[in-house]
């Protein structure tokens, strides 16, 4: 079998077991939702969906919204492909799944002793990885923003830097994870000091 086909096996595989066990989770917890409410009334009533997920500090009493409209589109667009409750849960998977192919990618590139099909599937079935990005939660989104901006950092920083990404690919690479990441969680906070 050719490596093109193990891979595509691999992927298909991967992204159905993390669908599976992203469905099998409870929903009804506020953060999940929530995350699903913003998303079904931008897809509801298709206005420009300004905020994002809630910021609530329970023991402050301090609430706000993150603002940006992507939150909105990550679970309302899915219902517009396929109007069924569980397109975002299909989608989130297929955008982690693929993060996480592209990380192993760099990772067997930066490691060539490590196999890429033993890092694809062992990033992929870690137990925080699967309780984190599988179900509709707005940190859920945040593996395929950190895993660009990383990458983006590790080959933008010349003393880190393998070649595998030209240096402006590399920058628009952390921009955009930066700016994916700021719409989704409040620990976007901590990727600008790489920046700098």
């Amino acid at each position: 079998m050719s490596n093109h086909k193990k891979y595509l096996l691999l992927f298909v595989g991967l992204f159905l077991f993390r669908t599976a066990f992203g469905l099998s989770l409870p929903f009804f917890s506020p953060d999940e939702l929530q995350t699903y409410l913003i998303g079904l009334k931008w897809y509801c009533h298709g206005g420009w969906p300004y905020f994002g997920p809630d910021l609530i500090v329970t023991e402050t009493g301090y609430y706000s919204q993150i603002p940006g409209p992507l939150e909105a589109w990550m679970v309302g667009y899915p219902l517009v492909i396929w109007p069924f409750p569980e397109a975002p849960t299909l989608f989130l998977n297929l955008f982690s799944t693929a993060a996480i192919g592209l990380l192993a990618w760099y990772l067997s590139k930066r490691l060539p002793e490590i196999p890429f099909l033993f890092l694809f599937a062992w990033i992929a079935l870690l137990p925080w990885n699967l309780h984190e990005s599988t179900n509709p939660l707005n940190p859920s989104y945040l593996l395929l923003g950190s895993t660009l901006f990383f990458i983006g950092f590790l080959e933008a920083v010349p003393s880190f830097s393998k070649d595998y990404v030209p240096p402006a690919v590399a920058f628009a690479m952390m921009g955009f994870g930066l700016v994916w990441d700021m719409q989704f969680h409040s620990s976007w906070v901590l990727l600008p000091p790489f920046v700098l």
